[in-house]
């Protein structure tokens, strides 16, 4: 049985669609697992969606079940994707109106529940590059890096942006070879997804001209691999803490800030986790932001805290400046 590690929903609001696509919704699920990647897209309407058993609901559920999910895990993230959907088209503040066109994306990352207790710290950082050489333009660098006892691995792929990001089939040459690298260097596969899912997630948001990114800009992201425990949340708030001298201070971007991934938390899925900036259990089926860097915090909290730091609470990972937009 599989178990979900992460779920992450996004979404975008058209104003002025073509006419046959005012009023509707679009979802498109990308399934995550070990092994594959599953897909797949659907048109509704938001209504129909949220209180009807409608197709594309039926076929959504029977998506999930397919990939592994229980039918309490199926049930428990359609509750919680619903919810999102709803929350959207109810809130006056999301911008949302009857005759604008709605796209959610829900991607998943599921693991099987055997390789649940492997324990390697994977982080990516990325960096999106604006003056560079004309050979550059519209390519993606990955450059990985694996830290183990007795050696260090590198590696560093080249591809173009649209043909890494828009794989779903790994028929791109680069992903391939990265993932042929990981194993070799011993791997696992629990890791190897985690480390594709968040590159791609990466990817996904940097490809967005609300982060300063266009298709002739290119994107370099660093993969780390380090066998070692991530420290107690105890200690790496105090590491964080230690840290603030070194680091420039100012609020991050009101831009950035607003498009992070948020995503609805689960206890069920996600017992004992809490915010490190209040330092609250997360809320059963409260909101959440999502960093590039993979740590999670309260919504509020992270709004709060971003206006007047730039930086993650808990590595120090950086958003980019207000001042510098």
């Amino acid at each position: 049985m599989s178990k979900p590690i992460r779920s992450d929903y996004n979404h975008k609001i058209t104003h002025d669609p073509e006419p046959e696509d005012a009023g509707t919704i679009r979802i498109n699920a990308r399934i995550f697992r070990e092994y594959d990647i599953l897909t797949y897209t659907t048109l509704s309407f938001p209504d129909e969606l949220i209180n009807d058993e409608c197709q594309s609901k039926v076929d959504l559920i029977h998506l999930l079940k397919e990939a592994g999910l229980s039918d309490y895990g199926t049930a428990h993230m359609m509750y919680h994707f619903i919810g999102y959907v709803a929350e959207i088209t109810s809130s006056a503040s999301e911008g949302y109106s009857p005759g604008c066109a709605l796209e959610v994306s829900l991607d998943l990352l599921l693991i099987d529940e055997s390789h649940i207790g492997e324990a390697v710290k994977v982080s990516v950082e990325y960096e999106i590059k604006q003056d560079l050489e004309p050979e550059d333009a519209g390519t993606i660098r990955v450059n990985a890096l694996i830290i183990s006892e007795d050696d260090i691995l590198t590696f560093t792929t080249l591809s173009f942006a649209n043909e890494f990001i828009n794989d779903d089939r790994d028929e791109c040459r680069s992903k391939v070879d990265l993932k042929d690298f990981l194993k070799e260097a011993g791997t696992s596969d629990y890791s190897i997804a985690l480390a594709m899912y968040q590159i791609d997630y990466v990817a996904q948001i940097t490809s967005s001209a609300s982060n300063g990114y266009s298709p002739g800009c290119a994107l370099q992201i660093s993969l780390n691999f380090d066998p070692h425990d991530e420290p107690h949340i105890e200690e790496a708030a105090q590491l964080s803490f230690d840290e603030t001298t070194n680091i420039s201070l100012g609020p991050a971007s009101k831009l950035v800030v607003k498009s992070l991934i948020r995503k609805i938390y689960d206890k069920i899925n996600y017992t004992g986790e809490r915010c490190t900036i209040c330092l609250e259990e997360f809320n059963n089926g409260g909101r959440l932001v999502a960093l590039p860097c993979g740590h999670d915090f309260d919504d509020e909290c992270a709004v709060k805290w971003f206006e007047t730091n730039h930086v993650c609470p808990l590595c120090r990972y950086e958003l980019p400046c207000e001042e510098d937009q």
